[in-house]
């Protein structure tokens, strides 16, 4: 990989030299000028203050300080150039130094220090192109890291708000379960409260009662008149939230088709349902008289709500919300019920159901109202399941290819290698690299090469099988990894991949960009070191010698 590196950044860079002494500028530009490639540019300055005026101009890709002082004259210098210009990838040349100030100099940001007794043409343009490398990976990174801020940052507002509308929404059913709860303890109280009520008025018409009983008779009826004014309370309370509340509202339209079925039996209640929806002409109603119809409606047609009776000649409604679920739709019900059936209204709700209404109540209005209401509640919860879907994938894959990222794919290797460790199974590592794809960048410009990244992502995507894993690895190398795999069988399909990308045209606007791609191949039984840092590191070899052998080829691991 060096190599390629070396290959890449030997097109055209400039280079700042800044030399501590006029006096010494010469001869250090002529032993740098031998040590690089001629396409380096050289830039030379003398003194810290004319290299940060320099590096301040830009067009510079990295500097080089030259000091011949001691090693803290040095660092000195280097911290005034660092601080100037802290984006700019820094090297040290020197006569000599202490390991202790050169592990300080590249802790305090230097790229690399070089040794004057060590100058060669290997090592300066190792450094150099690792300096620009690790600049532009720093600033990937960053440009990652700043995409994914906004990305949480959306999400999280975007979840904000729906936690605030679901409050609205579940505190609202939940006065709503206690309003039934209420209406239904009301209702059964008032029945025996009224027998009360008149077997007093009858005991008083006898002639002769005891003064002690006619007054314990009178403080009974105190008391009744009491609890038929909460009950009556109850019930004011009760219909207002259902009827009054409902007038007062403007009308529902709806901006598109609604697709509603109703599930009922009775045909009176059913013309109740239609009479109540028919002014509203992007309704369309379909019946089902039970259950089993139902479910067959529902398999074959896109229903956007459910109105549901709860007993119907082949069940009830609980058992049939029971059964859709675990088929996995999640269309929202709507429970149509009669009067007095509350409580087997709020355990529909509980069950999931997004409303209920007593049949007796119906009108356009409240019928209407309750539909918009759930539409717009299970759109919300669409959104939260969507935002919780977008989160787990921002953590596992890679935003420019949609293939899982480095770290899951590290993660998923060493999980898999565990398993064919334990149950001797085959397991194949590819790790692939596009070739001069820093041309790509250099002639089209990085959205140039975010497309030919993404298409490669997906044609990826498409080769493998579906038990198998792709990843990006990182920049322009991508990896896979293929269980239950023979070496051959790998290799077979690697020449597939390299052969569709060699023959694809990546059309740009108007270019059209051709590419190759070199891959190294390694089995997990060949090898000592079976950890995954072991296994990548054998595949990226045989990768290394796929572009040492001229690339565009599979390149299968020696067996060690």
């Amino acid at each position: 990989m060096d190599k390629e590196l070396k290959n890449n950044c030997s097109n055209s860079v400039r280079m700042l030299l800044i030399v501590d002494r006029p006096a010494n500028a010469p001869a250090v530009e002529i032993m740098l000028k031998s040590a690089v490639p001629e396409s380096f540019e050289i830039l030379t300055v003398s003194g810290v203050t004319a290299g940060v005026e320099a590096l301040a101009a830009g067009n510079i890709e990295v500097g080089i300080l030259y000091a011949s002082l001691n090693d803290e004259i040095t660092l000195k210098k280097f911290r005034r150039l660092r601080d100037r210009a802290p984006e700019m990838p820094l090297l040290a040349l020197t006569d000599s130094m202490n390991e202790g100030s050169a592990i300080q100099m590249i802790k305090e940001g230097a790229e690399d220090v070089l040794l004057k007794e060590h100058f060669n043409r290997e090592t300066v343009t190792s450094a150099v192109c690792f300096a620009i490398e690790r600049k532009r990976l720093k600033e990937s990174l960053r440009k990652t890291t700043e995409d994914l801020k906004r990305s949480v940052n959306d999400l999280k507002r975007a979840n904000k708000k729906i936690i605030e509308r679901q409050k609205s929404v579940i505190e609202e059913e939940r006065l709503k379960v206690i309003l039934m709860m209420a209406g239904a303890t009301a209702h059964e109280i008032k029945q025996p409260l009224t027998a009360i009520l008149g077997n007093i008025e009858l005991m008083k018409m006898f002639e002769k009662i005891p003064p002690e009983l006619e007054r314990y008779i009178s403080e009974i009826k105190g008391a009744g008149n009491k609890i038929n004014e909460i009950v009556s309370s109850v019930h004011e309370v009760y219909d207002g939230e259902n009827s009054a509340h409902v007038r007062d509202l403007p009308p529902v339209r709806f901006d598109r088709q609604i697709n509603i079925l109703s599930v009922e039996d009775s045909d009176q209640d059913f013309e109740t349902i239609q009479i109540s929806l028919s002014d509203h002409e992007g309704i369309r109603l379909k019946r089902a008289l039970n259950f089993i119809e139902a479910l067959n409606i529902l398999k074959k047609d896109c229903i956007d709500v459910v109105l549901m009776d709860y007993l119907l000649p082949d069940g009830n409604g609980l058992d049939f919300m029971k059964n859709i679920r675990t088929t996995g739709n999640d269309v929202p019900v709507i429970v149509v019920t009669g009067q007095g059936d509350e409580i087997i209204a709020s355990r529909f709700i509980k069950e999931g159901a997004f409303d209920y209404f007593p049949k007796n109540r119906l009108s356009e209005r409240s019928l209407s109202r309750s539909i918009a209401n759930t539409l717009e509640k299970a759109r919300l919860k669409k959104e939260v399941v969507h935002a919780q879907r977008r989160l787990a994938d921002l953590s596992i894959k890679d935003e420019l290819t949609q293939l899982y990222n480095r770290r899951f794919f590290m993660e998923t290797l060493e999980r898999e290698i565990a398993r064919a460790g334990r149950f001797k199974t085959e397991l194949v590592l590819c790790m692939m690299d596009l070739d001069h794809f820093k041309n790509v960048n250099d002639t089209y410009g990085h959205p140039a090469g975010d497309f030919v990244l993404a298409r490669v992502g997906k044609m990826l995507g498409k080769c493998i099988r579906l038990g198998d894993y792709s990843g990006r690895y990182g920049g322009e190398e991508f990896a896979v990894l293929l269980p239950n795999t023979s070496l051959e069988k790998a290799r077979a399909v690697c020449e597939r991949f390299r052969e569709m990308v060699a023959g694809y045209r990546f059309k740009f606007h108007s270019h059209d960009i051709r590419l190759t791609i070199s891959i190294g191949v390694a089995n997990f039984k060949g090898f000592s070191d079976q950890s995954a840092e072991g296994m990548v590191a054998v595949a990226d070899n045989a990768l290394y010698k796929a572009k040492h052998l001229g690339r565009n080829r599979v390149n299968k691991a020696a067996v060690k």
